[in-house]
């Protein structure tokens, strides 16, 4: 795996105020092998909190992460208005909120064979924050995972969302 370790805070990050992240741009991106490791802080507390490993909002098409590691983040991976997105074979260690956590219009989305221990809100999250028609997750599939240890949130979470297919997770 490479490693990237997130050591200090940034007060000015381009998106989530201070969290060191990778963020991903683009359609057609493929992240693997990838060791997410943060130094930075070891509290949940906002917009000062710990790194979100992998991070992406608006507009992209076809991403696969595959066979990633995040430990000690805020989030492990956040992702929104995606589609075509896989996530799979990924270990996610000792959240402080969601691990893994598709939003909004992210969907005909996979997420598939991955792992999660201590996950300090949802393990596994479908969400939707804007009720409108077109800001809805749709048509995602979380299958094959596996959370253990959560102490917030759900081992899987599905909320404003439709034609989601759940099946063969343990929690």
């Amino acid at each position: 795996h490479t490693t990237l370790e997130c050591n200090r805070h940034t007060p000015t990050y381009w998106q989530f105020g201070g969290r060191g992240s990778f963020g991903i741009a683009g359609n057609n991106v493929e992240v693997r092998n990838l060791r997410f490791y943060n130094t930075a802080s070891v509290t949940r507390n906002g917009s000062q909190g710990n790194a979100i490993a992998i991070t992406g909002r608006g507009g992209k098409y076809n991403i696969i992460v595959d066979s990633c590691i995040m430990e000690n983040t805020d989030c492990g991976m956040w992702l929104g208005a995606n589609e075509g997105t896989v996530i799979k074979n990924n270990r996610v260690y000792h959240t402080f909120a969601d691990a893994l956590h598709i939003e909004n219009t992210g969907s005909n989305m996979l997420m598939e064979n991955n792992y999660v221990i201590g996950a300090g809100d949802d393990a596994f999250a479908s969400c939707s924050d804007k009720y409108e028609d077109a800001r809805i997750c749709k048509n995602n599939i979380i299958r094959n995972n596996t959370a253990r240890g959560n102490y917030w949130g759900r081992g899987i979470m599905g909320s404003g969302t439709y034609d989601c297919l759940i099946e063969n997770n343990v929690v």
